[in-house]
């Protein structure tokens, strides 16, 4: 297995302000492609996910007027045995403090994501979200 890791941060007009990868790495050590100046295509999918995820939350937090800049860390294993994306963890971080009924709302808005849509089912993504009063750990999850 080979772990990916990507960091998607947006501006508000969803231009990526900084992305940062760990280039793949291997169980056993060593790296695959190479930190910031280039992507492999898994990561190019995890940078997608991650940015038109981030994009549906900023509209679900616009429409109540709210001013947060989301950021989106995924991880994926893909086996490179089988040429397959065994799963996918998004965990999306905002400074807005969140109900459970928002949550709920706000979970349903992620789902929008034609990213996501495409991939659902096909691979298990688990999407984790913490707010302001939360510590990532303590991140509700749910796999979509």
């Amino acid at each position: 297995m080979i772990d990916y890791a990507v960091r998607v941060t947006l501006a508000p007009d969803n231009t990526i302000l900084a992305l940062d990868s760990n280039g793949g790495v291997h169980p056993e050590g060593g790296v695959v492609g190479q930190c910031k100046s280039s992507f492999v295509p898994v990561e190019h999918l995890l940078i997608a996910l991650g940015s038109c995820l981030i994009h549906f939350a900023r509209r679900y937090l616009t429409r109540r007027g709210w001013r947060s800049c989301p950021i989106a860390e995924l991880r994926c294993r893909v086996d490179e045995h089988a040429c397959e994306i065994a799963d996918i963890h998004v965990h999306l971080s905002t400074t807005c403090s969140l109900g459970t009924e928002q949550r709920a709302a706000f979970q349903r808005t992620l789902e929008l994501c034609p990213i996501h849509k495409a991939l659902a089912g096909a691979v298990p993504i688990c999407i984790s979200v913490s707010t302001a009063r939360q510590h990532p750990a303590e991140a509700e999850n749910s796999t979509l």
